[in-house]
């Protein structure tokens, strides 16, 4: 929509400033007018938008699905009704009637779900204000999820979207199936996280972290470390872990397969022992693959990477 208005924008800036000094100037400045025209019909976009309250009051689960747009939860009160408010964009106005939403309110769930045909240019996108502690289920085709200040579980799958949650204090699953990056802030509770072709940032974590991704890099900021903790991260790329100093409690196993990918720490640890011979194979081999104990080794630590450094790093 930007790209948009900025071309819009450079039309009528053409028009304004060419100056009709004969009929043939007069001419070119008719002509851009109607370029400009014909702009701002085809890039006009038409809205439909559609609120509705729906009482919860016996169902502990909500559920969305929309293949056609976004998908945005807050909650912010403790009424056991959803506020919905659906927003329906497309080119052409007669469009707008080609996507519906049906909502269903079983005994333990409220299902709200797109339905039509598949039209690339209408797009539906869901903001939902929700009581705090339901379960939710989310899923999305193309379109992004945001999650802020939610107290219940979550369960978010997307074939191609990006993912951003803000202050989860329960247990959050996110699968990614193709495109698409995982951004969360504050996580209270377990995470796991799953990515085909993205990015995963997590800070300021207090629980169990799984993180996979098979082409992106990971990065995670543990503000607390419990002696339960299990810490797994995989990816292709660099994989950055920050633990508190001194803080840090855990058995730790890191391997990177790629020769140009190292390993450091800027936690002290007592390495697993070894015999071996002392020469370049080992030095080399201790950079890619090392095991050992960080404070006590309570918690769990793995990390592995296919081409990329793995940094273990303190955080105060």
């Amino acid at each position: 929509m930007h790209n948009r208005i900025l071309l819009f924008n450079l039309l009528t800036t053409l028009i304004v400033t060419i100056t009709p000094v004969s009929s043939q100037a007069f001419s070119i400045t008719q002509k851009f007018k109607t370029i400009s025209d014909s702009v701002a019909i085809f890039f006009t976009t038409h809205e439909e938008v559609i609120k509705q309250d729906i009482q919860c009051s016996s169902q502990s689960m909500i559920s969305v699905e929309n293949n056609y747009g976004n998908i945005c939860i807050k909650t912010g009160w403790n009424h056991d009704t959803i506020a919905l408010k659906i927003i329906k964009s497309a080119q052409h106005e007669n469009e707008l009637c080609k996507i519906d939403t049906d909502i269903d309110l079983a005994k333990d769930c409220i299902a709200i779900k797109s339905i039509g045909e598949k039209n690339n240019k209408v797009s539906v996108d869901y903001h939902l204000i929700v009581p705090h502690n339901m379960k939710i289920n989310l899923a999305t085709d193309n379109g992004s999820i945001k999650v802020k200040q939610y107290d219940g579980e979550l369960n978010i799958t997307s074939s191609s979207g990006n993912v951003e949650l803000q202050h989860i204090n329960n247990k959050a699953h996110i699968a990614i199936t193709s495109n698409g990056s995982i951004n969360i802030d504050q996580a209270a509770g377990p995470v796991i996280a799953s990515t085909h072709n993205g990015s995963i940032t997590l800070n300021n974590t207090k629980e169990s972290v799984h993180a996979t991704t098979d082409n992106g890099s990971i990065s995670l900021q543990c503000a607390e470390l419990t002696d339960r903790s299990d810490i797994n991260l995989s990816a292709s790329g660099t994989i950055s872990l920050s633990l508190p100093k001194n803080e840090a409690n855990a058995y730790l196993k890191a391997a990177t397969e790629n020769s140009n990918g190292k390993i450091t720490s800027e936690h002290s640890m007592k390495l697993k022992p070894r015999i071996t011979k002392v020469n370049k194979k080992t030095w080399k081999e201790l950079q890619r693959n090392i095991e050992g104990i960080l404070g006590n080794g309570q918690a769990s630590i793995v990390l592995h990477s296919c081409n990329g450094p793995i940094k273990i790093l303190e955080t105060t």
